[in-house]
């Protein structure tokens, strides 16, 4: 990538030499990164909703036949991403899974869904999640999602009892929300 290659292309019936430059493109580029290179999964946690930015190395846990296996939204993404990339929609954040709590109950089933609003909201990117529950909507945060149950509402009141209960259920020495940042 990045230095000049001769190539030969079939074109309305000729066969044209040309030089082109392969374009370097970073894992960032794209919606579905396809690699995270030296740094753990970065996410963010309210009231047990863990979001997360879909990668390849996510899909992958799937296991190799993750093509399969993976949800079908999820592998649409990453296999159709040239058709959907635009600037509204830099990354696919989804609710990876559910750390179980009080707030949270008939949720903690749920995994692998894209969100598409928080708080009316657009969600873009992992920051936009921390930036949109800073405006709970009629006194609740309203998160968005492109599959069932469509609409999740957590009372923003008890957040901080609910980030205590999953420090403690789950061993997490301080939950900071945007880890690896």
């Amino acid at each position: 990538a990045g230095d000049t290659v001769k190539v030969s292309v079939y074109r309305d019936g000729e066969i044209l030499n040309i030089e082109m430059v392969p374009e370097i493109k970073s894992a960032e580029d794209f919606i579905v990164p396809p690699y995270v290179v030296d740094s753990a999964p970065r996410y963010f946690i309210l009231a047990g909703l863990v979001f997360q930015e879909l990668s390849l190395p996510y899909l992958k846990e799937y296991g190799s036949q993750w093509r399969v296996n993976a949800p079908i939204g999820l592998v649409y993404y990453q296999k159709n991403q040239h058709l959907i990339a635009d600037k509204s929609r830099e990354k696919i954040v989804m609710i990876s899974h559910v750390l179980g709590t009080s707030q949270n109950i008939g949720y903690e089933d749920l995994s692998d869904l894209v969100v598409t609003q928080i708080n009316q909201r657009p969600i873009s990117k992992l920051e936009d999640v921390a930036e949109a529950i800073n405006s709970p909507v009629d006194g609740f945060h309203k998160i968005e999602l492109e599959e069932h149950p469509k609409v999740i509402f957590i009372d923003p009141g008890e957040i901080q009892d609910i980030n205590t209960q999953i420090r403690q259920r789950y061993n997490i020495p301080e939950l900071q929300n945007l880890a690896n940042y």
